[in-house]
């Protein structure tokens, strides 16, 4: 995981990438997300409803799980595996 700020997201805004935030998250606020969404245009934001900043939610695992077997599948498809 990587630290970029909103000021910081021009450096990375060539690179595809995909944000999991609880919605009631106090130590990563939604709107701190959102925010870096709109400023980085190839990332994809997945809001989990009933998640704060909790790795151990079953909603949040279910969504880090289902991003990284999306990541996976394209790994594989574009190496046409």
């Amino acid at each position: 995981m990587v630290y970029v700020g909103v000021r910081d997201a021009g450096a990375i805004a060539g690179i595809s990438g995909i944000m999991v935030n609880g919605r009631f998250d106090l130590q990563a606020p939604i709107g701190w997300a959102w925010d870096l969404k709109r400023a980085w245009p190839r990332a994809r934001l997945a809001i989990v409803d009933d998640a704060g900043h909790d790795a151990s939610n079953a909603g949040i695992t279910r969504e880090l799980i289902r991003t990284i077997n999306q990541v996976a599948s394209r790994q594989f498809a574009s190496r046409g595996e």
